[in-house]
């Protein structure tokens, strides 16, 4: 058996196809999540450097 976080249990027993379309989900979002704290910091940042001036 196979395990991944946040992703329950994979392997042989689940099927291939299902757990790599799973995983490329879990993949996605995990990135889409990175942008969005990354565009806020630099949101934040910008804010910050106004302020400063």
């Amino acid at each position: 058996m196979v395990y991944y976080p946040g992703c329950g249990m994979m392997g042989w027993s689940g099927g291939w196809g299902f757990g790599w379309a799973f995983m490329f989900l879990y993949g996605l979002i995990l990135v889409g999540v990175l942008v969005l704290i990354i565009f806020w910091i630099l949101k934040m940042w910008k804010e910050v450097q106004r302020k400063k001036k």
